[in-house]
């Protein structure tokens, strides 16, 4: 849909990457299946982001289309502690 700026002007819908949508969409659904969509996956990703919309980043750490978020802190003692207590 055309956009309209602050300044009151119409401007022309953004260009859309249909084709690399699909690939990097289909690699991560399933990427065992089609291996040969990883280089086209990843050119779409690095080009256009991970967008919340179509991507969620878990997903794309475990195809490996970016690199693997760092673990999270283990809970301490005191808080399993406290959940063990309340339950």
């Amino acid at each position: 849909m055309p956009r309209l700026a602050p300044d009151g002007s119409i401007t022309g819908p953004p260009q859309a990457d249909l084709a690399g949508l699909v690939d990097a969409v289909g690699f991560c659904m399933q990427s065992e299946s089609y291996p040969g969509l990883r280089e086209p996956a990843a050119r779409y990703i690095e080009t256009h982001g991970a967008e919340a919309r179509y991507f969620k980043n878990r997903r794309l750490a475990s195809v490996g289309l970016i690199p693997a978020p760092e673990p999270t802190k283990a809970k301490g003692l005191t808080t399993r502690l406290r959940r063990a207590l309340t339950r």
